[in-house]
């Protein structure tokens, strides 16, 4: 019996921790084929990142729809989709582009598919395609045009793979559900952001929260 209890233990830690070899150096990854350890100071941000496992609740005039956010893959653009949120950017917005089986897209104050917070964003490609329906991603006008108008995909849409950025997606089939019932006279009420400690994730962007508060305040925008 010990001797099985042991060889049983022997297996599930081969399994656990497998050693690796990269560019000439031995690392551990974990049974998932997670990195464990010698990770670059990329890494150890996106795992930072994760660590938050920031939720979205978006809510409209046809019901919720609740969304996983990736700040791993797209940190910056997913920071600003949240300090927007938080100062209740996206309140009362219009759908003002709907492409019924396509998608949906709000976020702009303006209202006619030109308005911005006042600043633009560069784009942040990553391992999120626009391979299933349901993708949250912002919209632009172009490379490096990331402001506040999102939009999400109610199918396949892989012709989008690297012209935009990619923040999230939703979680069910419920919330696409919701999406594919949205209507150009429809609105986001309220946009409500959770996770761990969303403020201290909102802290590794203070460089840039400022910046953003500044410039949407120029724009007239009252900001929290």
């Amino acid at each position: 019996m010990k001797k099985i209890i042991k060889l049983l233990f022997i297996v599930c830690f081969s399994l656990v921790t497998i050693s690796c070899s990269s560019a000439g150096e031995k690392f551990v990854t974990s049974f998932l084929g997670e990195k464990l350890f010698n990770l670059t100071e990329e890494e150890k941000f996106a795992n930072k990142m994760k660590s938050y496992k920031l939720d979205a609740v978006i809510k409209t005039t046809k019901g919720d729809m609740k969304v996983y956010l990736y700040p791993e893959a797209a940190p910056k653009l997913v920071a600003n989709f949240v300090f927007l949120a938080q100062n209740n950017y996206y309140d009362n917005l219009k759908f003002h582009r709907v492409s019924v089986n396509n998608i949906i897209q709000s976020g702009d104050r303006a209202g006619d598919g030109t308005g911005t917070p006042g600043y633009l964003l560069n784009d942040e490609f990553s391992f999120l395609k626009f391979d299933r329906a349901g993708m949250l991603a912002m919209a632009n006008a172009g490379k490096n045009t990331n402001g506040s108008q999102i939009f999400i995909t109610l199918q396949k849409a892989e012709e989008y793979n690297n012209d935009y950025s990619i923040i999230g997606n939703l979680k069910d089939r419920n919330d696409l559900s919701i999406a594919r019932l949205i209507r150009q006279e429809d609105s986001i009420l309220d946009i409500e952001i959770s996770g761990y400690n969303v403020n201290e994730f909102l802290g590794n962007f203070d460089k840039e929260v400022k910046e953003w508060t500044e410039k949407l305040k120029a724009t007239g925008y009252e900001v929290k």
